[in-house]
């Protein structure tokens, strides 16, 4: 167990640089930048309500990490962080005027910033209740496979952010969220559940929450879709609880992760197979009709 807390700091370290790479994806795709200078500069002042929720959710990752990493104890009005965000948003607003298919908002700088700068409330808040080795062991963030429902989240996100323009890809994200769900239960029934830190009914409320979190931008446009398919997510969760109630897993058994993916793996093979049915094309980032669809983040 000497190896937990620099376990943790590679996994936080990797999930911040990985978090950057995420927002810069989906912020700056399709990357077909034109780097002459336009004789005019197109931009909007403000964005309706759906891009501000996405843009505030998609950059509270970002604040919580980088205090997490970075600025951990000190200054609580995160004051640092908020510049940070303003910085970055101004610098992604920036490139998009290079960019045929965006079209900078001012409003984007505004609710990036705020989202980084909640993301480091949050950090607050959560370093305020819980001391480091308590989150660790919480969350179990010494684990491998809690390092692979980090690195979901975002597939969610991208798979969520598709659905406006291709609705199919809505089973794209039940695949995720029922593999996630499988690795959230083998960490509780193997981890949290005999070291007593979580019950099973906040392990239901940790997994649902993580899938709707994930799943924002669907949230917005299809809510009854994902709720749906969180109901399904949490029946899943139900279900698999009950099996391991009535047959228990061997509490011997402390390196359970390789036995997980082989029993989840085939939803993520799945995924992974519509995934290349239906790739994403450009249209998805080119506003027509309604520019508010291509995001301007």
């Amino acid at each position: 167990m000497k190896n937990r807390p620099s376990s943790y700091s590679a996994l936080r370290y990797t999930l911040f640089a990985y978090t950057v790479c995420v927002v810069l994806l989906i912020t700056l795709m399709p990357f077909n930048f034109d780097f002459h200078i336009p004789r005019r500069i197109r931009f909007a002042w403000h964005g309706d309500l759906p891009d501000i929720l996405s843009n505030i959710f998609l950059f509270i990752p970002l604040g919580f990490l980088y205090r997490l990493c970075f600025r951990q104890g000190r200054g609580r009005l995160c004051l640092q962080e908020l510049m940070l965000g303003l910085l970055m948003s101004l610098a992604i607003e920036a490139l998009q005027i290079f960019l045929p298919s965006r079209k900078p908002t001012v409003a984007d700088v505004l609710t990036n910033g705020s989202g980084v700068w909640l993301g480091a409330q949050l950090d607050v808040l959560v370093m305020s209740r819980l001391n480091r080795d308590h989150l660790v062991k919480l969350f179990a963030l010494e684990l491998p496979l809690m390092a692979l429902i980090c690195f979901l989240t975002p597939l969610l996100w991208i798979s969520a952010y598709t659905t406006h323009i291709y609705p199919n890809r809505l089973v794209l994200i039940l695949l995720l969220g029922l593999f996630g769900s499988g690795i959230w239960h083998s960490i509780f029934v193997h981890r949290l559940r005999p070291e007593g830190h979580l019950s099973e009914k906040k392990m239901l409320f940790m997994a649902v929450a993580w899938f709707f979190i994930s799943s924002t931008p669907a949230l917005i446009n299809v809510p009854w879709h994902v709720a749906v398919m969180g109901a399904l997510m949490m029946a899943a969760l139900v279900l698999q609880m009950g099996w391991q109630i009535r047959w228990p897993p061997n509490s011997a058994d402390r390196r359970f992760e390789v036995a997980t993916l082989k029993r989840y793996l085939p939803l993520y093979a799945a995924y992974l197979f519509l995934l290349m049915l239906w790739p994403p094309k450009p249209e998805i980032f080119v506003p027509v009709n309604n520019p508010v669809r291509c995001y301007n983040a």
